[in-house]
């Protein structure tokens, strides 16, 4: 809390600035309470609480009461996820799903992952992604994490934005569960570049308003990719514009 005070006091900094709460699984409701007052409290002049994250759990819904966007990390296991997101239907929140590897979970399978985005499109909810989409395009990496189920050799598969951006569409479109699969398991980039490229602006709306967001451990690794693939325009030709 102090090295966030200093920051947001700093010379230069905005007068105010912006931070998301995120509870990892195992944090109870009433202590991701306790840390929004003290940030709250610690900083009123300086940081506003923009977002909160938690992990699904009994008494959840409490935290609806705060006011403040809420995003809800759903288990990875398919009865637990579908439980969740069943019960988060209608409300005010978004749904979240870890895509890295933890110690206890692998990264969900293209199977797995096509499910959850067909499930929230049932149940009308949005949803973020956060942890292991390194890169724009599905392929194998080193494991992110000593997951209880390590793949061998110490790799793993992890997906790509792009693929769950034409996942997503495709659900959205009414597509088949097989086809969001398919879309989440290849691995040609410029056919994914040209599928995603070619579609609508309504197209983009619809999608956009499901796959609001995701996370990464550095935003250039995608953005490099997208660039490299004609997705978004280079440094250069920005510059030039």
């Amino acid at each position: 809390m102090a090295e966030l005070a200093e920051i947001a006091r700093a010379d230069g900094a905005p007068p105010r600035v912006n931070v998301v709460l995120i509870a990892r699984p195992g944090t109870s409701v009433l202590d991701a309470a306790h840390a929004l007052e003290t940030a709250e409290a610690a900083l009123p002049n300086h940081v506003v609480v923009a977002g909160v994250e938690i992990a699904y759990q009994p008494g959840w819904e409490h935290a609806l009461a705060w006011g403040i966007p809420l995003a809800i990390e759903v288990p990875h296991t398919a009865p637990e996820q579908a439980t969740a997101l069943s019960t988060l239907a209608g409300a005010p929140v978004r749904a979240k799903l870890r895509t890295q590897s933890t110690a206890t979970t692998p990264v969900p399978s293209d199977h797995e992952m096509a499910h959850f985005i067909a499930a929230c499109h049932l149940h009308g909810l949005a949803f973020k992604l956060t942890g292991g989409l390194h890169r724009a395009v599905a392929h194998t990496a080193p494991s992110t994490h000593g997951s209880a189920t390590p793949p061998s050799g110490g790799v793993e598969d992890q997906h790509g934005v792009l693929n769950v951006m034409l996942a997503t569409h495709l659900i959205a479109a009414g597509g088949r569960l097989d086809d969001a699969r398919r879309a989440l398991a290849t691995r040609r980039g410029h056919t994914l570049a040209t599928a995603v490229s070619t579609l609508t602006e309504n197209d983009i709306t619809v999608m956009r308003s499901s796959f609001t967001s995701f996370g990464c451990c550095s935003v250039l690794d995608p953005l490099t990719d997208l660039q490299r693939l004609g997705v978004i325009p280079s440094r250069i030709e920005q510059e030039h514009r």
